[in-house]
């Protein structure tokens, strides 16, 4: 028979130098003790890259949605204005078109009066005259009317879509900031290798200063309340 005990291998989850491994063979440890310590300088100084970085792409952001902000503002008050003008632009073309509509038929009138022999050609001729003004203020009024229009659509593609595309870049690229921030607060964390429960330590197999890979084996220990007696008993000696 022999006593027996579940003993743990505990091993590195980071590459490094070993800095610290305070602890040997027969140690008690508390649950939370430090059982070995991995150089963790470019760890940390990578999570603090990352967490500038972030801070970068936060302060990007802000200027983005401020500048949005600005934008919108301004098309709004310059799509009231515009829409102000199309408004004038159609009522003007209204106005037009009624004065053409009077205006022509006094020419038609006048034109079917000097056709009779009823009109004298002057008064045709002013009738005319009359007639081809109104007829082009109506056409001026109509095209103001399709320039007010346009100059209303075109606000609605005035630099908005573009800065959600670079607000949407910028998001991209935080996620991905993200994700590495939490890998690298992990092998962060990694670098410091505590004690699971109560135990003594049976055996270490680095020292400080020495490199290790994820994996290599540092020490073992066992919980010395969790024991028992293997037996290997023949049947033929009950």
């Amino acid at each position: 028979s022999r006593i027996a005990a579940h003993v743990v291998t505990v091993g590195s989850e980071a590459a490094g130098r070993v800095t610290a491994i305070p602890v040997m063979a027969g140690d008690r440890v508390a649950k939370g003790d430090l059982l070995a310590r991995i150089d963790s300088r470019d760890a940390a100084l990578a999570l603090r890259r990352t967490e500038a970085e972030i801070a970068r792409v936060d302060a990007e952001q802000s200027a983005r949605r401020a500048e949005q902000q600005h934008v919108r503002s301004r098309i709004d008050s310059n799509r009231l204005a515009a829409q102000a003008r199309l408004e004038a632009a159609e009522a003007a073309q209204r106005s037009a078109e009624a004065g053409l509509e009077t205006v022509r038929r006094d020419y038609e009138r006048i034109r079917t009066l000097r056709d009779g022999g009823n009109a004298s050609a002057q008064r045709f001729d002013e009738a005319r005259m009359r007639f081809l003004t109104a007829e082009q203020d109506a056409l001026s009024a109509a095209a103001g009317v399709k320039a007010a229009s346009a100059d209303l659509a075109t606000l609605d593609a005035e630099k908005i879509p573009e800065l959600e595309r670079e607000r949407a870049g910028l998001e991209a690229e935080k996620t991905a900031l993200r994700f590495a921030h939490e890998q690298e607060r992990i092998d962060l964390e990694d670098r410091e290798i505590r004690a699971a429960f109560d135990g003594v330590v049976d055996a270490t197999f680095v020292d400080a200063g020495e490199r290790v890979s994820a994996g290599t084996r540092l020490l073992m220990y066992h919980d010395p309340e969790d024991i028992w007696v293997d037996a290997n008993v023949k049947e033929t000696e009950f």
